[in-house]
Formats: structure tokens, sequence, C-alpha cells
């Protein structure tokens, strides 16, 4: 038996001959990036590094890499600061909004207490200081006590002239004293104090110079102080106290201090412009300013138990400095920032822009930075691999040709459309080669493009603000026209594009204009037979909804989906604009809880994707993202901060592999992805394939099946033809949980998987190996 059951693992495994290589369905993974090194710390065999978007591990020994995350059971987002207590071998994590994760044995144990605590001040935890089994935490408004073998708060500390908050940078300890470096001076305290929560035991040191000013690091060292002053935004000092009188430590650095630390008698400052090491007689040992060609940018740095030295560096991340100069550039594939103001993903190739706009539309002048995301690794774009960019500004929108996934469009803020063929600047499409317009003179940055979109005929058509010509196309012979029709749209805002089943164009109008649509009868040379009409956000009696309008998407049913201030609303017959029969929105009523109310009411839906199976992903300013059912009268599914890995309520934007079901949300801190279990549908049955396969003894996770025509009828049968299971696609996708009709675990044996379309006239048959 076990010899026929090797056998067919063979013959199936040869036939499937490719494993997914995304992840499992329903799981997470985090898409932050990593480069922007904030904090290192040494923990036995490992570096661990924070970064703006999250934290990583590098195992010295193996060399790679373990990302931290919400995903792998982190609390949180914004790690402020990263400590760990050999003594107590409990690693410490401190968010910017005063939340804490410990983390010991493996296990992380969570202490919200100063984030959910209702005060006026900032929360953000600066730094920590351990002694014994208390944590002492730096924080915005004072100083707390953490007992870290009880994992509860044990005191808080108001140090102010008066008790009032007052932000603690870092604390230091000789001893016998408590010193804390803050916003007005070093403050000092005998740690024997009977009450050091009163203020009244704390007294700010007068003989230190600058004493009423901002210090933002102490360290206690050989019966020495080390203090930093931050004389101004570009400059800070170093003070030397030696049990007598303070003097200034180097006069030659004048440079942003962002840590100093202490290691087997050495004082390691990392600066935005250098790092600086000098041994217990003051004596520097070390200036390293330039590395792997670029400018230090050190936020952190520490000196290994083996003498090797590890920075933090803000603009590349990691590095790794050993013996003989010998530098290494260390961190996980990421993009280069968290924007993801717009998303693009064609054939498991996601594109995101990170440029956009101000709250009043107006230029960020951020350079152009563009992101990849492709076999399982992170590309960054810019005007370094993407060629000459010529000063292009603000990428706001991307937007990828469905009929070749190696070209792709970005419409700017400022300076046109940018067209990149083979990750190359094939052209920039400005008012001088384009019939795009600029709001100014010519040649001015404020050609702004707000909405980009192909139609059934493969030509680009774009939306182009605050001009008499407001909509352009580029049709597919390589020529360009535009629609005069700014007095008919006559709303200074427009926004976003589509173009329907029917070639209607979808006009979003931004900031309270409802929507403007446009079909220019297939023939886009002729204006004669145009048909256009800006129309309001209205139900079937007339009454209105919200014209403020900030996504719009049509679905598999050619039905149009609009988010708007007051939740999502869908037209059924968009193909009936212009005469108005049966045109109007309806707002689908869901039923959640007992509690009957529109869909998303009073929710901003910010970005809609509809999925493989015809299903709504709905993003919200506030409440996170929603997955919708085809009709929308049913709620799946609700990610947000506190039930999912999500980093975010906000979200900015959302974009679906059809090929995998990876669904990538965009939120204001980053971007993550979650694995779906709708794929698009295929014409016809060519290659499908279930997965795992064979099903080991062991797994207890969904059976994908995968390759299918949409909405395909699928039986599973055991080898005698007994039906164990049936069910409809998810689009091209059908998941089986390895159980029968009454629940049980089928037994080990090789199961039949049939599968048809909904006419039943195209079927396959597939085979899986089970393994009970």
């Amino acid at each position: 038996m076990k010899n026929i059951i090797l056998a067919i693992t063979c013959i199936l495994f040869l036939a499937v001959n490719k494993l997914d290589a995304q992840i499992a369905l329903g799981k997470w993974r985090d898409q932050q990036p990593y480069s922007h090194a904030e904090k290192v710390i040494e923990v036995e065999n490992k570096i661990y590094c924070s970064t703006t978007g999250g934290l990583f591990s590098f195992n010295k020994e193996y060399g790679d890499f373990e990302k931290i995350s919400k995903v792998t059971g982190l609390s949180d987002i914004g790690i402020s600061t990263l400590v760990y207590n050999e003594e107590n071998k409990i690693l410490l994590i401190g968010y910017s909004n005063g939340n804490i994760d410990l983390i010991k044995n493996n296990q992380i144990y969570n202490i919200p207490d100063i984030k959910r605590k209702q005060i006026t001040a900032n929360k953000k935890i600066n730094n920590v200081l351990f002694i014994n089994q208390y944590a002492y935490l730096s924080c915005s408004f004072g100083i707390v006590v953490l007992d870290i073998d009880k994992y509860e708060i044990k005191d808080t500390y108001l140090i102010g002239e008066t008790g009032n908050y007052i932000e603690i940078n870092e604390i230091a300890f000789d001893g016998t004293f408590l010193y804390a470096a803050s916003e007005f001076g070093i403050y000092k305290a005998d740690i024997n104090s009977s009450n050091l929560a009163s203020f009244t035991n704390w007294n700010k040191l007068q003989d230190i110079p600058n004493y009423n000013k901002s210090y933002s690091a102490i360290k206690s060292f050989n019966n020495k102080l080390i203090a930093n002053y931050n004389e101004s935004t570009t400059n800070d000092i170093i003070y030397l106290y030696n049990g007598t009188n303070w003097s200034i430590l180097d006069t030659s650095m004048h440079v942003k201090n962002n840590s100093i630390h202490i290691y087997n008698n050495k004082i390691i400052i990392s600066s935005n412009y250098q790092v600086n090491i000098f041994d217990e007689q003051i004596i520097n040992l070390n200036k390293i300013d330039w590395y792997l060609d670029a400018q230090v940018n050190s936020k952190d740095a520490i000196i290994g138990l083996d003498g090797i030295i590890w920075i933090a560096d803000y603009n590349i991340g990691l590095v790794k400095f050993s013996e003989g100069w010998k530098f290494e550039k260390l961190h996980p594939s990421g993009p280069k920032n968290n924007e993801a103001v717009s998303m693009s993903v064609k054939g498991g190739n996601l594109w995101v822009t990170a440029g956009g706009v101000d709250a009043s539309y107006g230029n960020l002048w951020k350079e152009f930075n563009m992101y990849n995301f492709s076999n399982e690794k992170w590309t960054n774009f810019d005007n370094s691999n993407l060629g000459n960019t010529n000063g292009v500004l603000d990428p706001y929108k991307v937007i990828v040709n469905p009929k070749n996934p190696n070209q792709l469009f970005v419409a700017t803020w400022g300076t046109g459309i940018v067209e990149i063929n083979n990750n190359k600047i094939n052209s920039i499409y400005k008012d001088n080669n384009s019939s795009l317009q600029t709001i100014y003179e010519t040649g001015s940055p404020y050609v702004r493009i707000a909405g980009i979109c192909f139609d059934q005929n493969d030509n680009l058509w774009c939306t182009n603000q605050l001009v008499a010509s407001p909509i352009s196309v580029k049709k597919t012979d390589g020529s360009w026209k535009s629609f005069s029709l700014g007095g008919f749209i006559n709303w200074p805002r427009i926004g976003e594009i589509i173009s329907t089943i029917y070639n209607h164009k979808w006009v979003v109008l931004n900031s309270g204009g409802g929507v403007f649509i446009l079909d220019d009868n297939g023939t886009i040379d002729n204006d004669a037979d145009d048909k256009y009409k800006k129309i309001s956000i209205t139900d079937n009696n007339n009454n209105a909804i919200s014209n403020e309008v900030y996504s719009i998407v049509e679905d598999k049913s050619g039905y149009i989906w609009i988010g708007t201030s007051q939740g999502a609303v869908v037209y059924y017959s968009p193909e009936n604009f212009y005469t108005g029969e049966g045109f109007y929105a309806q707002r689908p009523i869901i039923t959640l809880n007992g509690d009957t109310a529109y869909l998303l009411k009073n929710e901003i839906v910010t970005c809609i994707a509809v999925d493989g199976a015809d299903r709504k992903w709905m993003g919200t300013l506030n409440s996170g993202v929603f997955l919708i059912s085809p009709d929308g009268t049913e709620q799946i599914l609700n990610f947000n901060e506190s039930n999912s890995p999500l980093y975010s309520n906000s979200i900015v934007s959302i974009a679906i592999d059809d090929l995998t079901g990876e669904v990538y949300f965009g939120t204001n801190r980053g971007i993550i992805s979650y694995r779906s279990d709708a794929i698009d549908g295929k014409n016809g049955y060519g290659n499908i394939y279930a997965y795992p396969n064979p099903v080991r003894e062991t797994y207890d996770g969904p059976i994908t099946i995968t390759g299918l025509i949409e909405d395909s009828n699928v039986k599973i049968t055991d080898i005698s033809g007994h039906l164990v299971y049936e069910t409809t696609s998810m689009g091209g996708q059908a998941i089986w949980n390895g159980k029968t009709f009454s629940g049980d675990r089928v037994h080990t044996g090789v199961y039949l998987i049939f599968c048809s379309d909904k006419n039943a006239q195209k079927t396959k048959v597939a085979k899986l190996l089970f393994i009970h």
C-alpha cells in the first residue's frame, strides 16, 4: 500500500509541476519599507532593526532575515524605541502611540495602558532604561515605570515644574541618582526617594550650560555623565561631566546627534552625517562619515559583542561595519516608502505610486518614485534607474496596459503623463507634445492629470484639471485629441475616470461635484454625435444621496459602483444615463447583527476593487476594509486595526492580483496584503490543479482547486465515484476543507475533482491524493 501511495504521489507531483509561491489562503503578509532604519540592538546571535515601516531581525550565523510585524503577532505599528534587557532576556518595543510589546521566550505580551490612557499629551515612548525588574520609560509626557515581571504599570512620574506634562527624552542612572533629559533641561532625583511621583523630589541641574533648554540624550559612564544639548535644528553639543564640571566632548562635530550608547567602555554616537566612537579617555577611535557611495545618516548604532559595528541608517537600512573598513547593506526586500497613493496589478506584477496631492489639491513637489512587486521582490524606480525623469514630480495614478504588462502609464500632478516601457521611460506627454493643457503658461509644471484609464478599444483616456478641455485621449495610432467640455462639466476639480463596457466615460468631480458621463459613440474624432451629462447622485425619488464622490468602479455585470461620503451606491442601468430610463442610484440594504441599514451608511468609501467572484472590496477613511457580496446585500468580511494585522483604518487604495487572489491594501501607514479565495475565471479548462497535493496527514488548512472557468461546478468523489463534496468556484478558484458533507475528514486515497462550467458544456477532471 505504501509503495502504491508513493507512486501516485510522484505522478501527481509531476502533473502539477508547480507550487504556489504565494501566501496561504486567508493569511496576511506585510509589504513595508525596511530601508529607513531607526533603531538597532543585538540579541544573542541576531541583530534587530526597527524602521519607519516595521521591524526585522538579521541572523548573524545564517545570514537570513525575519520580518516581525502585526502579521507575526506585534500589536501595533510605528516603533519609536527598541531595547533588550540581557538580565531578564526580554525585548521591549515601544510605539509612538504609547503602546508596548514585551517579547520573552518567543511570546508577545501587550501592555496597552498608556495607549488607552485619556491624556492630552503625546504618548510616544522615546527611550527605556532597565533597573532590575523595572523598565523606566521616557515618554512624551513624563516617566512611566513598568514591572516587567508582572507585565504591568507600577507608577507614573510627572516631573514638570508644577507636576505638569513635559517630554522626557532619555533617563540615565549612576547607581544612586536618576537623571532625566527633557525638553526643559535635565532633572535629577534619588532613586531611593520615598515618593518619586512627586515633582518636588526632582531637581533641575543648574550647573550645566543651557540648563533650561532641550536635552535629547543622557548616559552615565565611568562616574561621568554625557548629555546631548539640542542647540539648533541642525547642530547639537555634547557635554561631558567629570564629577566636578561640564565640558564639551568634541568641539569639531557640528552635527545633529540621534543616539548615544556605551559599549565595553566605548562611546558610540550616531549623527545625521557621521558615526563617532570614543574610548574611555574620550579619544576618538573612529569617525565614519561615508560608506556604500552614500553620506552617512545614522539614527542609531551599536558595537556588537564581536566588535562589529551595526548602524541604523535612515537612507539605506542596516549597515554592517567590520574590520578593514568593510561595509554591507542589509535589509529585507520592501518598497522605498510607505506611500501608496495608487496601485495597479496585472499578471502578478504590482505597481505603486508614491506622489499625490495635498488637501487642497495643490502640489506636494515629491520626486518621481514608484515601486514594483514581482516574483516576491520589491524594486524601487526613480531617476536613477528609469532614465531621465526630466524633473517629473508627484506621480499620482498608475495604470498597466491590459494588453501589454510591460507598458504602464503614470499620471502626474503637474508634469503630464509618463509612459514607461520595459522599466524605462519612453515618453513624457505634456502640453507641448499632446492635447494635454497647462493651467498657466506653456512649459510650466502645471499639467495636472487626475485620472487615467483604457477603453474597450485600447485608447488611453485621462482627466486634465482646471483647463478648458478637461478630457483627453491618446488613440492607438499615437495621436491625441481633447474634448472641450469645460463649460459643460463646470467644475474645477475633475478626478478619477473609468471606461465601461459600453465605452462610456464616467468622471468623478471631486469636492462635491457628483459625476460627469461622456459617450463618444465610438467615434472619437466626430464630436457631433457625442452625448454627455453631469449628474447628481440621487435615488429613484430624486432624493439627494451625496455628491461627495471618492471612488468609482465597474463590476463584472457592467454595473457602476460609486463610493461616497454616505456609503456606496450602484447604478444598474448605466447605459441609460442620457435617456434617464431607469437611471438612478440604488443604495443596497444590508442587515448586520440584527440592524438593517444602507450599505456603509455614514462611511466615506475611499476606494473600491472588484475580485474574481464579482465581490466588492471597499476601503473606507476611518473603518478599514469591507468585503461585500456581489449584490451589496451581505457583508462577508471587515478588516480593521483591532481585528486584523491591518496597519490603519484609513484606506487609500486597493489592488487585486487576478492570478492569485492576493488583495493589496494601501493604507496611510503602508501596504499590507491578504490572500483571498477568489481569482479571475479562465476562458477554458487548460491546466487546472489542486494544492497542496498530496494533502499530508499533518495538514489541516484549505485545499485550493484553481485554473477554473468562472462559476464552475466542482464535485469531488472518491475513486469509486461516491460524492464527498460539491461547491461552486469563486471566480476561477474553489476551496475544499478536506471534509465530507457530514463534516468528517476524508479517508486516505485518491480523489477525483470533476469541474464543469455553469452550462455544463466544458468539463475537466483532476486528481488529488489525500493522506489521512
